[in-house]
């Protein structure tokens, strides 16, 4: 039998649909999320504030998500961002292999 494996994962924009998937990420037992990335700092503090809260390890935390998507330690990105800069992000990820 082997071990699960946990995944690394960036999310990248974080409105109001990221608090809510916050809270369907919490729940998933092999997943853990290991950077955030938003252009306001106070939308970073707000998230931060819902880890500190469940007493949790802050995430690394960039202004721009080239530099998520280039740390080695996220595996997998969430992009709930507006449409108009989605497929962007996601384009560029993928590139990156995320």
């Amino acid at each position: 039998m082997s071990a699960k494996q946990i995944v690394n994962i960036g999310i990248i924009g974080l409105g109001s649909r990221t608090e809510t998937l916050l809270f369907s990420i919490f729940q998933l037992p092999d997943v853990r999320i290991t950077a955030i990335c938003d252009l306001k700092q106070e939308r970073i503090e707000k998230i931060n504030s819902i880890f500190a809260a469940r007493e949790l390890p802050f995430p690394k935390s960039y202004s721009n998500y080239h530099d998520l998507i280039d740390d080695p330690d996220v595996e997998a990105v969430f992009i709930p961002t507006s449409w108009n800069s989605h497929l962007k992000i996601a384009c560029d990820s993928m590139k990156k292999g995320k």
